[in-house]
């Protein structure tokens, strides 16, 4: 369960907190409203496809990388370093 998991999320200290989803039901987004802030308090959402449910973004390239579960943390940290830099930005 995603809101049991982000109930346990230590906000005492600074941290950064990604959450990926192809889709973004009702359920994802109030989720990500009531944990997820910017410092400043905004709530930062890329959206490639907006109001359209049928498609992709035609700016997404997409990748499947097969992963063991023990190797996915340390993988996903690998791939936002690449394709986001070090700054998780």
């Amino acid at each position: 369960d995603v809101e049991k998991i982000m109930q346990r999320i230590d906000t005492r200290e600074p941290h950064q907190t990604l959450l990926f989803s192809a889709t973004v039901p009702k359920w994802i987004s109030e989720l990500t409203k009531k944990y997820m802030r910017e410092s400043d308090g905004q709530l930062k959402r890329i959206d490639t496809v907006g109001d359209d449910t049928q498609r992709t973004s035609a700016d997404i390239s997409h990748m499947a990388i097969p992963c063991p579960p023990h190797l996915r943390a340390g993988t996903l940290t690998d791939l936002v370093k690449v394709y986001a830099g070090s700054s998780g930005k």
